[in-house]
């Protein structure tokens, strides 16, 4: 039998060049995510998200795949607030980051009534969450 082989994490490894990482991150990630419309229900929309942290001189870097992970955990579990400082903090503490940063893009739909006829259908409008 083969023993498998255990490879090295380097991201964890220490990094003795003394270089400050400012900005490691993915960009424009799609995913879905949740929001609190002004009447309390819940709206689900389609965004792209990008995230990034800033890593001290002793980090080699980080898994992109830990972004994408804290990204569909709250995908799955979260409702985005305009307040995103959880969402930061959790990124700091989970990559040991000094600073974290997250875009969320998306078109976010309002039922608007015609001004005629008062019939009423979505409007889709462009929105930002930068933090």
């Amino acid at each position: 039998m083969i023993e498998p082989v255990v490879l090295p994490d380097v991201q964890q490894s220490e990094d003795l060049r003394g270089i400050e990482l400012w900005k490691v991150g993915v960009k424009k990630f799609e995913i879905p995510i949740q929001l609190t419309q002004k009447d309390g229900n819940k709206q689900t929309v389609h965004a792209f998200a990008t995230m990034s942290v800033g890593l001290s001189k002793s980090r080699k870097g980080v898994h992109m795949s830990r972004f994408v992970l804290q990204l569909s955990e709250w995908s799955r579990s979260r409702v985005f607030e305009l307040d995103l400082r959880p969402f930061l903090q959790e990124a700091m503490e989970r990559l040991d980051a000094q600073s974290a940063h997250v875009e969320l893009d998306f078109r976010y739909f309002i039922e608007k009534k015609a001004p005629v006829t008062g019939l009423s259908a979505p409007m889709a409008y462009g929105c930002k969450f930068d933090a």
